[in-house]
C-alpha cells in the first residue's frame, strides 16, 4: 500500500504576540480566553486587536470564523480576516487564505492563487506554508511539477518544525524524487517527523523497520511505531497495526483488536480499511463451528465445560510428544469419547497455550471408501467445492478446504481402515510447530549428567 499522504492543515496559532502594549494585551487576552474555551471573550479581544492593526489578531479571527468557534461558521468573513492578516505580514494568514482558494471554501477554487499564497506564507516564515507549497510543486498543482523545488520547500518546512515537511522530505529521499535515493537519510527524516508529532512519519519509519530498508529489520520496533502513528491519528498506522494483530505477527493474534484498528483507520478516511472490516467479519462468520466449539477461539476451560455438559468423556490427556521422550508443555491433547458422529472411532482435541488448535476425528472406513464419500458430500454441501481434491482410487483420497484461516482436511489412505477428518487453525498450528522445534533444541543441548561410580 502507498505510504505518501498529503494533508493540508488549518490551525490556530498559540504563540505570543509582539508589538506595543495594547496590541499585546488584546492578543494575549484573546489567547487566554480561547485556551479556556471562552470563545465569546476571545472574539472580543481579537476584534480589538484587529481594530488596531494586529496581524495575529486578524489571523485568529479568521480561524474562528472558518471553524465556527464562538460564532457561526462564515467562510467569507474568514477570507476577509485572513486577507488582512496576510497584508499585515502574518504568514499564517497567507497560508490559510491559500487553503481557502485551494479547496474552494467561500471563494472559487483557484490552484494558482492557492500556490501563490502558500509561497508567500512560506516566505514570511510559516512552516505550514512551505509544506503546502511543497505539496503543490510535487503534485504539479497550480504550478509546474518540480521535485527539486518540492524538496527545497519540504526542507525549509522541516527546519521550521513542521513534522509533515520532514516526513515528505523523507519520502523524496526514499523514492529518489528530486534527490538521490538515500534510505539512511529517509530514516533520519521520518524519525524527525515522528518526533515532531507527525503520524505519517512514524508509520513510514515503521515500514522501513518492517522491511529492513536502510536499517536492520526489526518487527517489534515496527509495531511500536505503527502504534504511535495510530495514536497520532494516522490511518495507515492503524491499518498496518491491524494487519499485525490479524496475522499474529510479533503480537498475539487478536481478531477483535484488528477489527477495532481497521474501524479506526476507516474513521480516519482510509477507505480500504472500511472494506477490510466487512471482509474479516464475514470471514469469521464462516469459520467452522460445531458442538459449541470453534477452532482458534475456544479455550481449554470452555472445552472441558462443553464436554461435561454434553455428557462426553475425556479418556486420556497429555502433552504432545515432540521426539523420543521429549514433550511440549505448550501443546495439550485430549482423547474424547461419546461424540455423536457417524462412523467415529475416536476424537482428538489439541490446544496450543490454552486455545483450540486442532480437532481430529478418526472415522471407520470400508474397502469401498464409503465413509470418505459420505463425509466429502456433507462437507462440499456446507463449504462448497474444495481447494484441492484427489479421488480415493488407487491413491490416497484427499479433499482440502481453507475457510477463514482454518484448514479442513478429509484424508483416507488407500490401504487403511481409517479416514481422518481434521480442522486446523493454521496460525496456532504454525506456532505449535515452532514451539516444538525450540523445545527440542533446548532439551537436546543440555549436557548429560555423569553416572555415579564411573
Amino acid at each position: 500500500m502507498g505510504k505518501f499522504f498529503v494533508f493540508l492543515f488549518v490551525t490556530l496559532s498559540l504563540i505570543n504576540a509582539y508589538g506595543d502594549t495594547k496590541e499585546t494585551d488584546y492578543f494575549s487576552g484573546g489567547m487566554k480566553a480561547y485556551k479556556n474555551n471562552n470563545y465569546k471573550k476571545a472574539l472580543e479581544f481579537f476584534k480589538k486587536a484587529y481594530d488596531i492593526g494586529n496581524s495575529k489578531g486578524c489571523y485568529e479571527l479568521g480561524a474562528m470564523y472558518q471553524n465556527g468557534e464562538g460564532v457561526g461558521k462564515n467562510y467569507q468573513k474568514a477570507i476577509e480576516f485572513y486577507s488582512k492578516a496576510c497584508e499585515l505580514g502574518e504568514g499564517k494568514g497567507c497560508t490559510n487564505l491559500g487553503y481557502m482558494y485551494d479547496f474552494g471554501l467561500g471563494v472559487k477554487e483557484d490552484d494558482q492563487k492557492a500556490a501563490e499564497l502558500y509561497s508567500k506564507g512560506c516566505k514570511l516564515g510559516d512552516g505550514l506554508g512551505c509544506y503546502n507549497s511543497g505539496v503543490m510543486y510535487q503534485n504539479g498543482k497550480g504550478v509546474g511539477k518540480n521535485y527539486q523545488k518540492a524538496v527545497e520547500l519540504y526542507s525549509r518546512a522541516c527546519k521550521l518544525g513542521k513534522g509533515g515537511g520532514c516526513t515528505n522530505l523523507g519520502y523524496m529521499y526514499e523514492d529518489g524524487l528530486g534527490v538521490e535515493k538515500n534510505y539512511q537519510k529517509a530514516i533520519e527524516l521520518y524519525s524527525k517527523g515522528c518526533r515532531l508529532g507527525n503520524g505519517l512519519g512514524c508509520n513510514n519509519l515503521g515500514v522501513m523497520y518492517a522491511k529492513g530498508k536502510g536499517v536492520i529489520k526489526d518487527d517489534r520496533e515496527a509495531v511500536k511505531l505503527y502504534l504511535k502513528a495510530c495514536s497520532l491519528g494516522n490511518a495507515l498506522g492503524c491499518s498496518n497495526l491491524a494487519y499485525r494483530f490479524y496475522n499474529g505477527q510479533t503480537v498475539e493474534r487478536d481478531f477483535e483488536t484488528a477489527i477495532f484498528l481497521w474501524e479506526r483507520a476507516c474513521e480516519l478516511g482510509y477507505k480500504v480499511s472500511c472494506q477490510k472490516v466487512k471482509e474479516v467479519e464475514n470471514e469469521l462468520k464462516k469459520r467452522p463451528s460445531f458442538f459449541g466449539l470453534k477452532v482458534g477461539f475456544t479455550t481449554e476451560e470452555e472445552f472441558k465445560k462443553i464436554v461435561k455438559d454434553k455428557g462426553w468423556k475425556i479418556e486420556k490427556a497429555g502433552h504432545r510428544i515432540v521426539k523420543d521422550d521429549i514433550s511440549n508443555p505448550n501443546v495439550t491433547g485430549y482423547v474424547v469419547s461419546g461424540i455423536p458422529l457417524e462412523k467415529i472411532s475416536s476424537a482428538y482435541f489439541w490446544f496450543f497455550k490454552g486455545k483450540l488448535m486442532k480437532i481430529e476425528y478418526r472415522l471407520s472406513e470400508s474397502k469401498d471408501k464409503s465413509t470418505f464419500y459420505t463425509y466429502y458430500d456433507l462437507l462440499r454441501n456446507k463449504y462448497g467445492n474444495p481447494d484441492s481434491y484427489t479421488k480415493p482410487h488407487l491413491a490416497d483420497g484427499k479433499a482440502v478446504w481453507n475457510i477463514g484461516g482454518v484448514e479442513i482436511k478429509l484424508f483416507s489412505p488407500w490401504v487403511s481402515e481409517i479416514t481422518y477428518l481434521t480442522y486446523t487453525d493454521l496460525y496456532l498450528s504454525s506456532l505449535a510447530d515452532k514451539s516444538d522445534r525450540e523445545i527440542y533444541k533446548e532439551e537436546t543441548k543440555k549436557e548429560a549428567k555423569p553416572l555415579e561410580g564411573i
